[in-house]
C-alpha cells in the first residue's frame, strides 16, 4: 500500500493523469484492501490531475470519510471553478458533524 500511496501522490504532483488511473486501476484490479487513507489519497490525486468528478465519484463511494478527505474534495471543487459545489460540500460536512 506504502508504494501505490507514493505512485498515487507522485502522479498527482506531476500531473499524470494516465500514471495515476493506471495506479488507481491495478489497485481495483488486485482488490487492494482499501482504507480511508487511501481513498483520500485517490481523490486528492485525480483532483490534481483536473478529474473532478472521478475525484467526486470516489468521495462518494468511500464508507468513512475524515476532514481531510472533505478537504481534497472541496479544494478540489474550488480549484477547479466550481464554487457552488465546493459550499454544498461544505455544508453537507457540518450538517454530517464534521
Amino acid at each position: 500500500r506504502v508504494v501505490m500511496l507514493g505512485l498515487l501522490q507522485a502522479s498527482g504532483d506531476l500531473g499524470d493523469a494516465k500514471m495515476g488511473r493506471s495506479v488507481h486501476g491495478f489497485m481495483i484490479r488486485t482488490c487492494l484492501p482499501m482504507n480511508v487513507v487511501v481513498e483520500t489519497s485517490v481523490v486528492d490525486m485525480y483532483v490534481k490531475v483536473g478529474f473532478i468528478e472521478l475525484a467526486s465519484r470516489v468521495f462518494s463511494m468511500m464508507r468513512f470519510k475524515t476532514e481531510v478527505s472533505w478537504g481534497s474534495l472541496i479544494s478540489g471543487y474550488a480549484q477547479n471553478g466550481l464554487a457552488n459545489r465546493a459550499f454544498e460540500a461544505v455544508v453537507e460536512m457540518q450538517r454530517l458533524g464534521f
